[in-house]
């Protein structure tokens, strides 16, 4: 009997919850089922168990709209079970007390009659709360917001919770707490606050906002990594692909449009949101973009550009990207002029330098989108233009740029034998220009698939993006694993797979096809935010293209800071260099082969040497002003994506930050060279606007090549390829970029065989100048 019992429970269960091993992909919305009342009875009290456990009015929703159970059935049935309780004589005590915290919830009607029902059967409604010590709760909420707001997520948690034992119901603290759990990618228990959150505040449509961005996005994980299913199985069965506009839905309930206009509108722009990026993730479901659009249309109704003109802002940027994708360029130009007199209304309107920059940070993709729709008109002078006046307006932040060049003054960097490749990244497009001196006007590369141009633009970046991620993914785990001294090289084994896919993304060979019948000896290759952060010099040798000459290739952050360096450039001495090195006090942050690279620079270039504890930021300083011809740095640095001010090189007794450094007069300097790990970069943060760092700082300070690096090298290997490096540009090659492509050649082919006897020369050529130097060197290839 009770295995009976038991087989018929299983199958109820299955039926009405669902087999846990079957996959949340993308199945057709099932039809509202017919239940009888022994299933509703089932369902509705392991809802209360739910309840009484905590869970709050996102996750109860989730399951009723996941089981396709609508109110006009389930309402009924409760009141026919509310009646057949009071008949009973049975004492209903613990389902009283999950009755009322059922209607606490404020799910409408349902909240409404299970409030009603335990209140027939003798129950009382719950006191109200207590507010706790407010005075202390707040405190800890604003110790909270200060530690988010510096990124330090674990402790502003610690915080929000000190605020919720002293106020319990205190809804912003559980939604802050969210936010801080949903940077730390910790997205079952954000979503959980969030709950709490609108348990305690169910008009609270920023939760609403967050809990539906967060299911969307353990929805998207399953969707790339389907093993991620039983980690987050709880939370993807309960909402499936369509999870965040559930929530949204059900956040309009409570945010009506005439008391919550800011709210109303919201909800419709994310839900808009979440129907543009499905639509945008498969082509198959592109007929979800006609939904985003109407959602758009309806947020923009109370987000008014009268009443919230940078929510309207932000909705026209969404709207913008659909336009461009459907070619509506009449529609998205008219988008794009209102948009933009709004956007410069609000720059006079503002008084706070740094209020003005987070506009221009926050709408930066209103301009990018613009260039595209430019692109689209068939106007490429006009688009290059506007993509670097949006550059500049990002380095003027950080650095002293003036007026953004015309076409014309930015052709002044092409020569017989010079072109320059740059790069414009949307949110929607990925755009090449090709600027040779046999043109009047720039060339627009398509990528090689047949398809429209403005098809092309959008599976340009679309492919980058993916390609992006697996790149930042594996080279994380191989910096991390480097670090700790694990043997795994799947980044590093697998470098010129991802290069290869990314010179066919970015169609290399059709630039280099137009260039194969010029006189083109050196490329300007001017990225755009990401691409800033990869080695797209290699793209253009003979390192993957087996049949195209070498290039000498160099960068610049824009085409107006070329121009400024053509402009101040002088007779520069090439001798003597400085040669600044500093491994760092603490044992385990010390550059182990810096006692290798220092001495044999300086002794190629009869340098002069500031080492250890006589690299103080004084003396360095005051060698800087005092010298000329070469400035090497051998020691730490770190970049700060969201501060670019902030970012530094590690000195004796304190930092040189990208601020002092702006300020060197750094003319006579023909070379700096930063010989330390990403000197270019130190994490995965996404630029939203443009790259800015220390090489853009001593370029800004007037020198005229600065060298650098991308990521976490080997020390022995370094330091063999910046000795090499400056062996060239001293014997044979006086052009800095030439030397580097030399040395990048040489290390590349270098065998062991070829190694030892490079080596054993170095060594006893530095013998007399340093004789700890020539030991060490000699150690480098045993």
């Amino acid at each position: 009997m009770l295995r009976n019992i038991r087989r018929w429970f299983k199958q109820l269960w299955q039926r009405l919850f669902g087999n846990s091993s079957t996959s949340p992909d993308v199945p057709p919305p099932e039809p509202p089922v017919s239940l009888t009342d022994a299933e509703y009875e089932a369902i509705f009290l392991q809802l209360l168990e739910w309840v009484s456990k905590g869970w709050g009015p996102v996750r109860i929703q989730g399951i009723l709209t996941e089981r396709n159970i609508r109110d006009t059935d389930l309402i009924p049935w409760l009141q026919r079970f509310g009646e057949r309780l009071q008949e009973s004589p049975t004492l209903h005590e613990p389902l009283v007390r999950r009755l009322l915290l059922l209607a606490n919830l404020n799910l409408g009607e349902l909240s409404q009659v299970a409030g009603e029902i335990g209140r027939n059967l003798g129950g009382q409604p719950e006191p109200p709360k207590p507010n706790g010590n407010n005075d202390e709760a707040e405190a800890w909420l604003n110790q909270g917001n200060e530690q988010y707001m510096r990124g330090d997520f674990l402790d502003a948690i610690a915080s929000y919770d000190q605020a919720i034992k002293f106020k319990p119901y205190y809804h912003q603290a559980w939604n802050n707490r969210g936010l801080a759990l949903d940077n730390l990618g910790e997205l079952e228990k954000a979503i959980a606050s969030y709950d709490k959150a609108l348990e305690f505040k169910p008009d609270d449509h920023q939760a609403w906002l967050m809990a539906g961005q967060a299911v969307g996005k353990l929805s998207q994980y399953q969707l790339q990594s389907p093993y991620l299913l039983t980690l987050h199985n709880p939370i993807l069965k309960q909402w499936g692909y369509n999870g965040a506009i559930t929530i949204y839905a059900a956040g309009l309930e409570q945010c009506q449009q005439d008391t919550h206009p800011e709210g109303w509108g919201r909800l419709h722009h994310f839900m808009g949101r979440a129907h543009y990026f499905q639509g945008r993730r498969d082509i198959r479901n592109r007929h979800l973009w006609r939904e985003a659009v109407k959602e758009y249309n309806l947020a923009l109704q109370t987000l008014t550009p009268q009443a919230y003109p940078e929510l309207h802002l932000e909705v026209l940027q969404d709207y913008l990207k659909i336009l461009f994708a459907w070619k509506a360029t009449e529609k998205a130009q008219q988008i794009q002029r209102d948009g933009t007199d709004l956007f410069n209304r609000l720059l006079a309107e503002c008084k706070s330098p740094a209020k003005k920059q987070q506009l221009e940070r926050q709408f930066a993709s209103f301009r990018q989108l613009t260039v595209d729709i430019i692109i689209q008109s068939g106007e490429p002078i006009a688009a290059l233009e506007l993509a670097e006046q949006g550059k500049n307006t990002c380095l003027s932040w950080f650095l002293d740029i003036d007026q953004s060049p015309t076409y014309s003054e930015i052709q002044q960097l092409l020569t017989p034998t010079t072109a320059i490749v740059y790069w414009h990244l949307s949110p929607i497009a990925l755009h090449t220009f090709l600027l040779t001196p046999d043109a009047e006007t720039p060339r627009l590369i398509s990528s090689n698939t047949p398809q429209t141009e403005t098809q092309q633009a959008i599976e340009h970046l679309q492919r980058f993006e993916t390609w992006l991620e697996t790149w930042n993914e594996q080279y994380n785990a191989y910096r991390k694993t480097k670090e700790q001294e694990i043997a795994d090289t799947t980044w590093r084994d697998n470098l010129v797979q991802h290069l290869t896919q990314l010179q066919d993304i970015l169609n290399i060979p059709a630039i280099l096809a137009i260039l194969k019948a010029s006189q083109i000896q050196h490329l300007v290759l001017i990225p755009h935010r990401n691409l800033h952060l990869l080695p797209l010099h290699t793209l253009f040798s003979s390192y993957l293209q087996k049949e195209v000459r070498d290039f000498t290739i160099s960068y610049l952050p824009s085409a107006k800071a070329g121009i400024e360096r053509q402009a101040c450039q002088t007779s520069k001495v090439t001798q003597p260099l400085l040669c600044i090195k500093h491994p760092g006090n603490d044992p385990k942050n010390r550059l182990l082969f810096a006692d290798v690279e220092a001495p044999a620079v300086a002794y190629l270039h009869q340098g002069t040497r500031i080492e250890d504890r006589n690299a103080t930021k004084t003396n360095v300083l005051e060698q800087i002003q005092t010298s000329n011809g070469y400035l090497h740095f051998t020691c730490h640095g770190e970049h700060d994506f969201k501060a670019p001010q902030n970012s530094a090189l590690e000195l004796q007794d304190e930092l040189l930050t990208f601020a002092e450094i702006q300020q060197l007069k750094l003319l006579p300097y023909e070379l700096v060279c930063l010989s330390a790990c990403e000197t270019g970069l130190t994490s995965n943060y996404t630029i939203t606007d443009e790259f800015v760092g220390l090489a853009s700082a001593f370029l800004a300070a007037g020198t005229t090549y600065v060298m650098s690096t991308l990521w976490s090298v080997d020390d022995i290997a370094s330091a063999l390829f910046i000795i090499k490096f400056y062996e060239l540009l001293k014997t044979n090659l006086t052009n800095p970029p030439a030397a580097l492509d030399a040395a990048q050649t040489w290390m590349r082919t270098l065998t062991y065989a070829d190694l030892i006897p490079w080596c054993e020369n170095r060594a006893n050529e530095i013998a007399d100048y340093d004789h700890r130097c020539r030991i060490n060197l000699k150690k480098c290839c045993r």
